[in-house]
């Protein structure tokens, strides 16, 4: 597989950690978005959502449009956004 140095290591860490903080805040405030990720292995997302209740399955659903990038191309980004963060 992809080997990662302990830098970006951190920077995944720490980018899961503000996903999952956001995703909690988000939840807790009642925000809860109807957009089910699109990707390639996803095209079978609201088959097995434990929300389908809430969201009554519509077929107006927004589909949220996986990014497909290279594995270089996803610790660069993870880079940037970091940079941005401190400046």
């Amino acid at each position: 597989g992809n080997i990662v140095t302990y830098e970006d290591l951190g920077r995944i860490s720490r980018k899961i950690n503000d996903l999952i903080y956001n995703m909690g805040c988000a939840l807790h405030n009642g925000f809860i978005m109807q957009n089910p990720i699109n990707a390639k292995n996803h095209d079978k997302t609201c088959e097995y959502c434990d929300y389908t209740d809430v969201c009554m399955n519509r077929r107006e659903i927004e589909l949220s449009q996986a990014q497909d990038y290279s594995f270089d191309e996803v610790l660069s980004k993870l880079k940037e956004d970091e940079d941005a963060k401190v400046d």
